[in-house]
């Protein structure tokens, strides 16, 4: 009888139960498949036009959301075709490296300042290592 009690108030009496058939809508469910990623596989056509758009100046990302391709699969196009990639540009300049830093120093976060200058937190990190301009310590670090 003890035995019983505890197991209606655990998870075991459902399975029990669907085990022997007492109750048919307790059933376990049917294991959940995982859905694999779909191949999009590039004419040769579409693998041209694709170098073609990368020499006119169309950047990766913009190439991988035209394509509907990870952008890892454009690079491998590129690399296949003998493609010369493009250096990255810096995207500030040494004044706006200045500004970006005087509105640091007035208490602005670098998120805060680096959307102002249209680039990531990060970016601006490095770009005022580079610049020797020191940065605080993130809130609660020490």
């Amino acid at each position: 009888m003890e035995a019983i009690a505890l197991l209606a108030n655990h998870d075991l009496q459902r399975i029990l139960d669907a085990t022997f058939g007492m109750k048919t809508e307790d059933r376990a469910c049917p294991r959940q498949t995982r859905s694999l990623q779909r191949q999009r596989r590039l004419s040769a056509q579409e693998a041209s036009k694709l170098g073609d758009r990368y020499r006119e100046g169309a950047t990766v990302n913009e190439l991988a959301q035209e394509f509907r391709i990870h952008r890892t699969t454009v690079l491998a196009q590129l690399e296949r075709q003998d493609v010369k990639r493009r250096s990255s540009v810096r995207r500030l300049t040494d004044a706006d490296v200045a500004n970006a830093a005087l509105s640091y120093k007035q208490g602005m976060s670098l998120k805060v300042v680096g959307a102002m200058f249209g680039v990531n937190a990060e970016t601006l990190r490095r770009e005022f290592r580079k610049a020797n301009v020191p940065v605080r310590q993130r809130n609660g670090w020490t």
